[in-house]
């Protein structure tokens, strides 16, 4: 095994327009439905602006990529020191009954032989559907959005 970036891509549908979904996923956002989360924010906003997270024992920086309403994607990359490092992206795409669809990447590449499984375990297929599901149960019920 070599460390080869990994990824792995889920989704979920919420009962809200992707202009409104979307502000969920940014680093206030995420404050109204995440518990433990509190970001640390570096100076400025949109792209290039930089927050650190510590959950979990670890600290993860993040940087914005990309914040685009219009198109309903926000891109960051983030590192987890000595750990992993990659880009994370969530796409929200309107549907026809006034919901929309949240699509969720995560692109990862271990900074160590020694972080391989954890980051190999982390995107396994089942276990970030699974982790993808629980954003939209907590977001329902923080009341952010109807079920």
């Amino acid at each position: 095994m070599g460390r080869a970036m990994m990824m792995a891509e889920a989704g979920f549908e919420l009962a809200l327009r992707a202009r409104d979904a979307l502000p969920l996923f940014t680093a206030e956002g995420e404050r109204r439905w995440v518990p433990g989360w509190e970001p640390e924010r570096l100076g400025g906003d949109g792209a290039g602006s930089v927050f650190v997270t510590r959950m979990g024992g670890s600290e993860t920086v993040w940087v914005v990529v990309d914040y685009d309403p219009q198109r309903g994607i926000a891109r960051y990359a983030r590192q987890v020191a000595g750990v992993q490092a990659g880009l994370v992206e969530v796409q929200c795409t309107d549907s026809d009954d006034g919901r929309c669809a949240v699509r969720v990447r995560y692109s990862l590449t271990p900074l160590s032989d020694a972080a391989i499984p954890a980051v190999a375990e982390f995107l396994d297929p089942q276990r970030f559907a699974d982790t993808i599901a629980d954003w939209k149960r907590l977001i329902v019920a923080a009341g952010l959005a109807a079920g």
